[in-house]
């Protein structure tokens, strides 16, 4: 005869403890998906408190793509087995945790396509045309005899050097012509005076220099060679434009940070009971150990667990919490944002300059 499996019998602390670890995350990811596939697993807290532990960590440690999807997926597994518990405060919560992980993807999808898209801009294709097929002139409205039935492949669309080539050629076979034609009308006139022949004059006037201007596919290869460079000069500005990430923290100073051990009285000054770990979100108790960021928020310095921190300084230069700024190792970070420093304050103080304006009489 075969038990059916209660939700108590599920080691949800145990898998709890397994999301901490990266090679045993995803795992216990689709373990813990599986087991909330019975709704009645959502009556034991400690699968709640797994969930929470999973959306905790996936924000501080993991930006694996692999490891979002499958957390996205033990979130809708709970979803459903809250809505058919009819707990409604965790499914709020829960929906909150499916609108972060759908948030995460979707960036990561828009950089994926960016990236994308520059190494196709660095392969010389632009961008208009990257998903275009193999002949590459789909989207620049070049036509060609038999395109449609795609028998034959593209030609190559002339360049601008050459059309100018051509048409240096034609430019002076043309001037020559109106120029005769010119001189055999006044020929015809004999060079008579009055306005009619000053109007016919200007007319071959007109038609010559017509005849003299660049031929409509010069023209339009000049227009594809300037956007051409104004793409290029948009996309090298865009990249200068766009500031490089913040190094991490200096070593030397992560491992200088102090570490204290939670007393009744250091607990109360940081907030009483109810204070947590910005990063993990558990509730911080009398005897943790936490390491303190040397922050000047109203609030006091901001304390962490260090297996939180070390994570996010091993990546970051800031607290998590304040954004107070650590020194790095990078030389050249530093002497950029001592300078930008020096610039601010020029700023400010060309500001007061002006804005006392008002006092000075001349």
């Amino acid at each position: 005869m075969t038990l059916a499996l209660e939700p108590s019998a599920h080691d949800f602390s145990a898998l709890q403890a397994q999301l901490g670890k990266k090679q045993s995350f995803l795992a216990a990811t689709q373990a813990l998906a599986a087991a909330l596939s019975s709704p009645a697993a959502l009556q034991d807290a400690a699968a709640r408190a797994a969930v929470a532990r999973c959306f905790a960590v996936l924000r501080a440690r993991y930006t694996s793509h692999a490891f979002w999807l499958e957390g996205r997926q033990l979130f809708r597994a709970a979803l459903t087995a809250a809505a058919a518990q009819g707990d409604t405060a965790f499914q709020q919560q829960l929906q909150e945790y499916i609108r972060v992980a759908n948030a995460f993807l979707e960036e990561e999808e828009d950089e994926d396509a960016a990236a994308a898209s520059g190494a196709a801009a660095a392969a010389g294709v632009p961008p208009p045309l990257a998903a275009a097929a193999p002949g590459g002139r789909s989207g620049s409205g070049f036509l060609f005899e038999g395109q449609l039935s795609g028998a034959e492949p593209p030609p190559r669309q002339p360049d601008l050097m050459s059309l100018l080539g051509s048409a240096s050629g034609h430019q002076l076979a043309a001037a020559q012509a109106a120029a005769a034609a010119a001189a055999q009308q006044q020929q015809q006139d004999g060079g008579g005076a009055g306005g009619g022949t000053g109007g016919g004059e200007q007319d071959q006037e007109q038609q010559a220099a017509a005849a003299a201007g660049p031929p409509p596919e010069v023209l339009e290869a000049m227009e594809r060679e300037l956007d051409a460079i104004a793409v290029q000069i948009m996309e090298e500005t865009g990249q200068q434009a766009v500031p490089s990430r913040a190094p991490p923290a200096s070593k030397k100073v992560v491992a200088s940070l102090p570490k204290e051990t939670l007393t009744e009285e250091r607990l109360q000054e940081l907030g009483g009971p109810d204070v947590r770990c910005p990063v993990c979100m558990e509730d911080l108790a009398v005897g943790d150990e936490v390491q303190v960021m040397p922050c000047n928020a109203a609030d006091g310095k901001h304390v962490f667990h260090p297996p939180c921190l070390a994570p996010w300084l091993a990546e970051n230069n800031s607290c998590p919490t304040c954004r107070h700024e650590l020194p790095t190792d990078d030389h050249q970070y530093e002497r950029r944002k001592e300078r930008e420093r020096e610039e601010a304050e020029e700023r400010r103080g060309a500001e007061n300059a002006v804005s006392h304006n008002e006092f000075l009489y001349i």
